[in-house]
Formats: structure tokens, C-alpha cells, sequence
């Protein structure tokens, strides 16, 4: 009975590690998800002025942004990646930079 319960035990942690190595597994990404995900994020939000610091929040937490091959190594390298998206959709004309109050961004498109 115990060695049955052991081994039930075994399978269960060996069958969590697995999954816990699948979901720690990186992808490679096409060039432009970083622009893809920023649009994406962009859509989430309501109103015509919001934070850029919120927008980031919500382009990190997007499942490509987290199975990216960037976000072990360094975390500084989605930030680039994300500064990079932000003037990609700015020169688009999707968003643009407001001055006041600081470190606010301003929608162009609502959909």
C-alpha cells in the first residue's frame, strides 16, 4: 500500500516538473511581435489618455512577452523591445507622446 502510494506520489511530482519545464520553455518570435503585442495592449484601453507605465504593465503580462526568448536573460531587453513598438505605432499615428502630465500617452485610434 505505501509503496503504491510512493510511487503515485513520484509520477504526480515528475508529471508537475514536466509542466513546469514546458511552461518555462522559450520561443523564437517572428520580427514585429513587439509591435503586434503593443497594438494589441493598446486596444485594452478605454480611454484617450493613459499611462505609458500601464501600457508596458499590460505588454509584459502578454503571453508572447513572457514565452519571448528576451525575458529570462535580461528583462532591460523587453523594455527595448517595447520602446522600440511604442515609436513604431507613434510613427504609424496610433499614439502619440503627451507632455502634461508626464509620461502619458495619448490614443489616436479607438476602436
Amino acid at each position: 500500500m505505501a509503496e503504491a502510494e510512493a510511487e503515485a506520489k513520484e509520477a504526480s511530482a515528475k508529471a508537475k516538473a514536466e509542466q513546469r519545464a514546458r511552461a518555462k520553455e522559450r520561443v523564437l518570435v517572428p520580427d514585429g511581435w513587439a509591435t503586434a503585442v503593443a497594438a494589441e495592449a493598446l486596444r485594452d484601453f478605454k480611454g484617450r489618455k493613459f499611462c505609458a507605465v500601464d501600457w508596458f504593465a499590460t505588454f509584459s503580462a502578454h503571453p508572447l512577452a513572457k514565452k519571448s526568448s528576451e525575458r529570462p536573460r535580461r528583462p532591460e531587453e523587453l523594455l527595448a523591445r517595447f520602446v522600440v513598438a511604442v515609436n513604431d505605432l507613434q510613427i504609424v499615428g496610433f499614439a502619440s507622446a503627451c507632455k502634461r502630465p508626464r509620461g502619458t500617452i495619448e490614443k489616436r485610434v479607438f476602436s
